[in-house]
């Protein structure tokens, strides 16, 4: 036991950083099937473990560390969610229906109160399988039964169990079947309430998934629920000029929602109008836009990135708005 949780914690460390590192170690003849098997063996125990303590009386209080068998788990999955950065390992085992199978299956039995880290390593992983669109995938396969399990995490309070949760909806969230999945469970309004949390990396990927639901002009109209559109132009606003990527996000899913409007008056209040009128000419600005402390590499890093990625799209909104705001009806804003 003790030599199996070194030897995993080791492999997790040697494949955190170094893709040439989950290579090797995943070209080693045997490795894959070792860890299946490792997975297999202490995830039945796991589980085995779970029926005694709902048969006997005894642990009534929480347990506050991970057992023997969930401390394995834990660092096992660690290096499967390692060793699925590198884009060629990473597609063969989103092709494997042993490893994505017990998975799933950690995320059916397991709740975050269990044990948060087992979860949130179990999820992470589906996230890293998830994001590779191979036509053999099995994740692609139990898509909306990995959604349905996904729900409970978003439920949770747990912050970084939401965070996680969120970046699968953001991989899974290209597929037709589950924008309608999350339109249908009203998902979405817990993404645009994500919006709120102050909390950049959760910001951009519940924007992830909202620019992948107003791909479809029959699902735009969601973002003018629970005060959608000036949650994006606040999370512009606040966040815009240290993360050109999440700007360049609220841009592309503000440029689908307003695709068909007449004027401007018809898709945003006047109030949100007026905020990303300035705020996009300012952040186009160049001087305004780059002129902040950062080292040389970040510098170079994010001017890059502003004048590829971000610049394009918002000066594209700007005219946009700007075109149809001439057409400006005066709006009735109603207090709460």
């Amino acid at each position: 036991q003790d030599l199996v949780v070194r030897v995993v914690f080791i492999l997790g460390n040697l494949t955190a950083k170094n893709n040439q590192a989950r290579e090797q170690f995943f070209k080693e003849k045997g490795s894959a099937d070792t860890l299946i098997s490792l997975f297999q063996t202490y995830n039945e125990l796991d589980l085995n473990a779970k029926k005694k303590k709902h048969e006997g009386e005894e642990n009534k209080s929480k347990q506050k560390h991970p057992s023997e068998a969930e401390d394995v788990l834990i660092k096992l999955i660690r290096v499967l969610a390692n060793l699925s950065i590198h884009p060629s390992v990473g597609a063969v085992l989103a092709a494997n229906h042993h490893i994505v199978a017990l998975l799933v299956t950690v995320l059916e039995y397991k709740s975050i109160d269990d044990c948060e880290e087992l979860v949130i390593n179990a999820t992470a992983t589906i996230n890293n399988l998830s994001y590779y669109k191979a036509r053999n995938s099995v994740i692609e396969d139990k898509k909306l039964h990995v959604a349905e399990l996904l729900l409970k995490l978003l439920m949770s309070s747990n912050m970084d169990g939401i965070l996680e949760a969120v970046r699968v909806f953001g991989n899974l969230s290209q597929y037709l079947e589950i924008c309608d999945f999350i339109i249908q469970r009203k998902v979405y309004k817990f993404m645009i309430a994500l919006l709120d949390a102050k909390h950049q990396d959760v910001c951009f990927s519940a924007c992830g998934v909202l620019l992948n639901l107003t791909v479809d002009k029959n699902k735009r109209a969601i973002l003018k629920e629970e005060g959608g559109i000036k949650k994006l132009v606040d999370c512009l606003r606040d966040f815009g000029p240290t993360d050109w990527q999440l700007a360049c996000l609220i841009c592309k899913t503000l440029w689908n929602y307003s695709e068909n409007i007449t004027s401007a008056a018809s898709g945003f209040e006047e109030e949100d109008i007026n905020t990303l009128l300035v705020l996009l000419a300012s952040f186009l600005d160049e001087e305004l836009a780059l002129d902040y402390n950062f080292d040389s590499d970040l510098r170079d890093y994010h001017k890059l990135y502003w004048e590829t990625e971000f610049k394009p799209v918002a000066q594209k909104l700007l005219n946009r708005i700007q075109s149809h705001h001439s057409f400006l009806q005066p709006i009735t804003i109603t207090s709460f």
